[in-house]
């Protein structure tokens, strides 16, 4: 009689990890699987606040039972959901979509889309017969697919969510009291910058243009002529930024946190938030800092011109517009009035992207219409 453990051991890693999601997936009774990536950064903590409430988490009540995967492997009769575009082409050991069973529903999550990719666009559009519903964080990457082909009536816009029951807004002496804990200047404005804005996931000396570290580190520098900075850095891959910054003689502190919620406290000690991005599909940081009540400068990207009110809830510039970014970032700085009407708006309108309520719309705009 063959040992199983023995036989195990001797399989080769990819086999073995095949046969450890077939085994999972004829044991779950669930509807929904949440594909994400190995990684545990941005994609997985979607699908896993999304499975979580869905689930009856947050003291919501149980709409339906799903569960967060890296493999679509074995799964039958179940919604697939794909939790980002790269998904998409590469899942685990799964390199095609076509791997996946057809008895499976199955909806595609794509952020954010580059136009002159037309490999990508190709590739996509020769496969979107296998996909039932294409879902977008905003209405700019909705407009983009439909330019590129992609049937509007095929694409459904939910906003990414926050969870306000861990990302909270506290007072100016909790504030004092997180800076100290984490051996931060009191007397400096202190401006964060949380994100993976270099490629690869090693040092990130070369800057991943589209998250656009170069105009960060361009808008700190002029900032940096008018006010006492003091950058705060988190996520993986920030060589490049930690560089510019050395180079510029420009006070920073960089951790990395190997616990996505860890990063509340980081926000909670920020005076501002920059985002520079050239291309995004949210970022979460906008909602992360309306719930934590950090006022921010970010540019026109992602779910920024679904969300924001410029001027009202946070302040806007065009992508690449190093001196409108810093002309904005300086006003929060310098003017208190604007700085609590921003803030104070923010914490209202953040409400409405509690995930209890986006899961809610995962639930009514995608997986009721394909279950």
């Amino acid at each position: 009689m063959v040992n199983c453990g023995v036989l195990l051991w001797t399989m080769n890693m990819s086999v073995k990890k095949k046969l450890k999601s077939f085994l999972r997936s004829i044991r779950f009774k669930g509807n929904l699987v949440y594909i994400v990536d190995g990684a545990k950064w941005s994609i997985y903590w979607d699908g896993k606040n999304i499975v979580s409430c869905l689930n009856g988490g947050f003291g919501m009540k149980k709409i339906l039972k799903g569960k967060i995967d890296t493999s679509y492997s074995g799964y039958k009769n179940k919604i697939v959901h794909l939790g980002s575009f790269h998904l998409f082409f590469e899942c685990d050991d799964d390199v095609d979509i076509s791997n996946i069973s057809l008895s499976n529903k199955i909806i595609l999550t794509i952020f954010h889309f580059d136009l002159t990719d037309s490999s990508r666009i190709e590739r996509l559009l020769k496969k979107i017969e296998k996909i039932d519903l294409i879902h977008t964080s905003c209405s700019m990457t909705k407009e983009q697919l439909i330019t590129s082909g992609v049937s509007k009536e095929k694409i459904v816009v939910v906003p990414l969510g926050v969870d306000l029951s861990a990302f909270k807004a506290i007072d100016k002496n909790q504030k004092k009291e997180i800076r100290k804990s984490l051996d931060l200047p009191q007397n400096r404005i202190v401006i964060g910058s949380f994100q993976k804005d270099g490629n690869g996931w090693e040092a990130g000396l070369q800057p991943k243009t589209i998250k656009g570290p170069d105009v960060f580190c361009d808008v700190i520098e002029k900032i940096s002529k008018h006010h006492p900075v003091h950058v705060l850095l988190t996520g993986p891959a920030r060589g490049y930024v930690v560089e510019r910054l050395k180079k510029a003689k420009i006070s920073y502190t960089y951790r990395y946190l190997s616990n996505y919620l860890d990063v509340v406290k980081f926000y909670q000690a920020l005076d501002l938030y920059i985002i520079a991005s050239r291309v995004e599909g949210g970022p979460k940081a906008v909602l992360e800092s309306m719930a934590c009540g950090v006022p921010f400068v970010s540019t026109k990207v992602g779910m920024v011109p679904d969300v924001v009110n410029d001027g009202k809830n946070g302040l806007v510039a065009d992508v690449e517009d190093v001196s409108a970014i810093a002309r904005n970032a300086c006003r929060l700085i310098e003017k208190n009035n604007l700085r609590r009407k921003i803030i104070k708006q923010a914490l209202c309108d953040v409400q409405k992207y509690d995930w209890k309520n986006i899961s809610k719309e995962y639930y009514d705009k995608i997986y009721s219409k394909v279950i």
